[in-house]
């Protein structure tokens, strides 16, 4: 069975097979597939006479598989819309975009020679003058490469060339059967390239027609592409193009309003209007912000100026952390709360070293 190939290259690959009928045969996709695995893939289902691509250029991988398979290829005059796609694997279903892609690719290359099959099947040949008609040989041809079946003549073997002969001569009457069978075997093939050839001729207006009707259906189909939201799938992908666009200026904005967050931080760190606050075990100018669940080490308490926290540290000032502000995750107090905090007094500060006073007198 020969074969029309579609097929998708990349990370994920994906091949579309169909027979010279327009059928599909085969639609898969996978991962990390090397060229071997590809054509070892498609060898089982027959014998490729054409490998198409969705796009209007050659991929590297594509060519790679298309030598290998010794098929020709396809590229589309231009690339394949995602409506065309869509459109083309209407009554098949599909996996993922891969498979429909490469499939469409299939469909897309067999629609452009669908007609010219029609006329080979018309004139009663079959698949094997379609293979040779894709790989660039004219229907004629084809034929006669296909249908002909020429014998081996030995080297050196003697042959009568009736144009050296004179009628006169007797040898023109002492053709051997052999010499005879001969010019017989090469006028019948003569008259069968003949006779193709008329049908060939025959059909040169037909053809003609029928790429008329195709340029004047590209032209067509250029125009549809160059009309602004015509169908429903264009309107929709401007709209999300729009959507996107949007939710992009709102990630900058937002960007640019963190930006400038930070530069008017750091510019008041600068200034000394704010003072940065450590998470413990972090102290920064003596100030820390200690979870209540955090474990505080004796020997950090000494350093401590003010302890942010809910929890009762001794040996320091002790503040609610509600005073403390935040910037991702940045801890910081405004300079008056702060100078505000040392000038208040801690009462119980004041009692426990009143309490040690008296220990020490008594």
């Amino acid at each position: 069975m020969y074969l029309v190939v579609g097929f998708d290259p990349g990370t994920s690959v994906g091949i579309g097979i169909i027979n010279f009928k327009g059928d599909v045969v085969d639609i898969f996709s996978g991962k990390n597939m090397g060229i071997n695995e590809v054509v070892a893939h498609i060898i089982n289902f027959g014998t490729t006479a054409l490998v198409a691509s969705d796009v209007d250029h050659i991929p590297y991988t594509l060519y790679k598989v298309a030598t290998a398979l010794d098929a020709k290829i396809f590229i589309p005059e231009n690339s394949i819309s995602v409506s065309e796609k869509v459109f083309l694997t209407r009554n098949v279903r599909y996996r993922d975009a891969h498979q429909r892609d490469a499939l469409s690719a299939a469909l897309y290359a067999y629609k452009r020679y669908k007609n010219l099959f029609e006329k080979i099947k018309n004139m009663g040949y079959g698949d094997d003058v379609k293979a040779m008609v894709i790989k660039g040989k004219s229907i004629a041809e084809a034929i006669a490469i296909t249908y002909s079946e020429p014998e081996e003549r030995e080297e050196g073997k003697n042959r009568t060339d009736i144009r050296d002969i004179s009628k006169d001569s007797e040898a023109y009457f002492e053709i051997s059967r052999e010499n005879f069978a001969d010019l017989k075997e090469h006028l019948r093939i003569l008259e069968k390239a003949n006779k193709i050839l008329k049908t060939e001729i025959a059909t040169k207006d037909i053809e003609t027609e029928n790429l008329k009707e195709q340029i004047k259906g590209l032209e067509r189909e250029k125009k549809f592409k160059s009309e602004k939201c015509r169908t429903d799938e264009e309107k929709f992908e401007k709209m999300a193009m729009e959507i996107s666009f949007k939710g992009i200026k709102e990630q900058l904005k937002n960007a640019e309003d963190v930006i400038k967050r930070f530069e008017n931080f750091y510019e008041k760190i600068g200034k000394g209007e704010i003072y940065l606050v450590g998470k413990y075990p972090e102290i920064f100018n003596g100030l820390t912000y200690i979870d209540k669940h955090d474990v505080i080490s004796q020997s950090d308490t000494g350093r401590i100026e003010i302890a942010f926290t809910k929890k009762r540290i001794t040996n320091c000032k002790n503040v609610s952390p509600q005073k403390l502000k935040e910037i991702s995750d940045i801890y910081y107090i405004e300079r008056n709360d702060l100078e505000e905090i040392r000038k208040s007094s801690d009462i119980e500060s004041i009692i426990e070293e009143y309490r040690k006073a008296r220990k020490f007198t008594c």
